[in-house]
């Protein structure tokens, strides 16, 4: 069992290094994209809203299609779409024809990466869950910091057509192979547990007077709790200032005096800064709780989104770079929070709808950072309205635990048939 949880759990974080890394290295491909296509930013950065649009459609769906097909063939389509998207980002003459495969992309990014990652380890494990998808961050972040560096590099040797296409079938590949040899569907197939489900057990029996132990909640008995949607809404909130931030990055950083290569290795500083960051913040959330937890994030991103705007050059954009990392939490608060108070049963669909807020997000996010630049010819107002959307996002997570219904959602779904 335990070789069984511990190959899944590293499969799915290569699948995921492979999959969000390819995406965190597509804004080194915005000026590029410009000159070959000559448009400007904003209409470059649709292509995320489209890539989100369909991201969005498939989270909704995850517990379905989780439930119709197996992981394995689900990766499988991913890897081949992945490869696809890349290849006609190289290739193609035409922004309309780059949008259509964008939304197969966002499909791609979900059953490929994170959704599909955080649903196998609240699966195969039952304590300990918030430390490992800590880890899976902390292992994007490594993605994050060789992916856009090396693109970068591969497209000033041997220009977007070659380099594009070359990320597409090598990355496609290995999610592909990771899909067939690699990931297992639920232990319930085959019969087994997830690791630490006796420990699990006799601490529902301790905390549980009654002596039964914890079952889950259904889908329509979650969607009743207040908390359940405070999550939801303050996640769009973050992820629509996180991937403002980074889907233009490159272009932001550049317009801050920085060339192409030093912005690229800007993007890989942030991610390596993810290396602490992502454990630190799963195993906050394990101590203190996702209240403070995200308090204490959200307040840094907020004060690095508003002091931004006053800083220049390199040494600025490694200090941008640096505490932008704590963004790291937008795609870990669903994930981690919400199985651990509506519990695992369901644990695909609360997966799919916390990677749905965040698609929403990034439908918003990119573009209207986009447009604000092409209207201002700065970054500045954009970085502001981050900061104020990084501020209604902690007050959202407060305000959602004033009436301390914790222990009651922990007592229902105790108690649920």
């Amino acid at each position: 069992m335990e070789n069984r949880a511990r190959n899944t759990f590293i499969g799915a974080i290569i699948m995921t290094i492979c999959s969000i890394g390819s995406y965190m290295a597509i804004p080194v491909y915005i000026v590029p994209l410009m000159e070959k296509l000559k448009v400007g930013v904003g209409q470059i950065t649709l292509m995320f809203t489209f890539a989100a649009a369909g991201s969005l459609a498939t989270s909704l769906l995850m517990g379905t299609l989780v439930k119709k097909f197996s992981i394995k063939k689900l990766v499988m389509i991913a890897g081949i779409l992945i490869g696809s998207f890349f290849i006609v980002l190289g290739y193609s003459n035409s922004i309309l024809i780059i949008y259509a495969l964008a939304v197969l992309f966002g499909f791609s990014t979900i059953v490929g990466g994170f959704a599909t990652a955080q649903t196998e380890i609240n699966w195969w494990y039952a304590t300990g869950t918030g430390k490992r998808i800590g880890y899976l961050s902390t292992a994007v972040g490594l993605g994050g910091m060789v992916f856009p560096v090396a693109v970068a590099k591969l497209i000033e040797i041997f220009g977007l057509r070659i380099a594009a296409s070359g990320q597409g079938i090598f990355i496609g590949g290995i999610i592909i192979l990771i899909g067939v040899f690699v990931l297992s569907e639920e232990p319930d197939k085959y019969g087994l547990k997830p690791v630490g489900y006796e420990e699990n057990e006799e601490l529902n029996k301790k905390e549980n007077t009654s002596g039964q132990t914890k079952s889950s909640l259904t889908i329509k008995q979650i969607a009743t709790k207040p908390q359940f949607w405070f999550i939801l809404i303050s996640i769009v909130l973050i992820s629509t200032a996180s991937t403002g931030f980074n889907n233009n990055a490159s272009a932001l950083y550049q317009s801050k005096g920085i060339d192409a290569v030093k912005a690229a290795l800007l993007i890989s500083i942030m991610s390596g800064v993810n290396f602490i960051t992502a454990p630190l913040y799963g195993i906050l959330m394990d101590k203190i709780g996702y209240i403070k937890a995200t308090t204490l994030y959200g307040l840094i991103v907020a004060g690095i989104f508003f002091g931004s705007t006053l800083l220049y050059g390199f040494v600025g954009g490694v200090i941008i770079a640096a505490l932008m990392a704590f963004k790291t939490f937008n795609s870990m608060l669903g994930p981690i929070t919400l199985p651990k108070l509506f519990g695992r049963k369901e644990a695909a669909s609360l997966v799919g709808f916390t990677t749905a807020a965040q698609s929403v997000g990034t439908m918003i996010g990119a573009p209207l950072a986009g447009f604000m630049f092409d209207a201002t010819g700065t970054y500045d107002t954009w970085m502001i309205t981050g900061g104020v959307l990084t501020v209604v996002t902690v007050l959202l997570v407060i305000i959602g635990n004033r009436n301390k219904g914790d222990a009651n959602i922990k007592q229902q779904a105790r108690t649920a048939e």
